[in-house]
């Protein structure tokens, strides 16, 4: 299993003090391999990634619940404003998650 076959995925952004902040969130696999995330612009998570492009994922539930030994990827993260990306971003999340998504 991949993290883009997980329902949910715990999102980990870092605190100007290193601290981390995990928050469950949807993903996507994106056509260049790359992974998707969608939130509202202002979120923390976006304010913590313009200050600090490290994150960690897990794979997770609803409540952000990580299971002993799920495994831990690390990398980094880019915030896009593009219409273009945020179309087919919403397109994967709709295409995957249904109507609720």
């Amino acid at each position: 299993m991949t993290l883009a076959d997980s329902t949910y995925v715990s999102l980990t952004t870092f605190r100007r003090t290193g601290e981390p902040v995990a928050t469950p969130v949807w993903v996507v696999a994106l056509p260049d391999g790359r992974l998707g995330v969608w939130t509202n612009g202002t979120s923390g998570k976006v304010k913590r990634l313009g200050r600090d492009p490290r994150v960690t994922l897990q794979p997770c539930t609803v409540r952000g619940a990580v299971a002993d030994g799920a495994p831990l990827h690390t990398g980094t993260a880019e915030v896009s404003r593009s219409a273009e990306d945020l179309t087919q971003l919403r397109r994967l999340i709709t295409r995957t998650y249904g109507v609720v998504g």
